[in-house]
């Protein structure tokens, strides 16, 4: 965890302790899709990449299939969960 990803995680921390409301971005050193899910799991609800994109311009792809991948694995577990539930 980077020392931006940190920060975030403490400002989700303050934000969820005095339940304010305002939107955390993760900004900085977004340069493969990890760092994208490190922020994200930090807190952050949206995540910024600039550099990164420059020297990657598939990035925000690779990002979304990651996503994608993660979500079709959810829902076949769920799909097959109730599957399994109701014999």
């Amino acid at each position: 965890m980077n020392k931006f990803q940190m920060v975030n995680k403490k400002l989700k921390k303050i934000k969820d302790e005095n339940n304010y409301k305002f939107s955390i971005t993760g900004v900085g050193g977004v340069t493969v899709p990890e760092d994208y899910f490190e922020y994200e799991k930090a807190g952050a609800d949206a995540v910024m990449s600039a550099t990164g994109a420059m020297w990657n311009p598939y990035l925000a792809q690779e990002i979304k299939e990651r996503m994608s991948n993660a979500m079709n694995i959810i829902e076949n577990w769920s799909h097959n969960s109730s599957l399994n539930s109701t014999s």
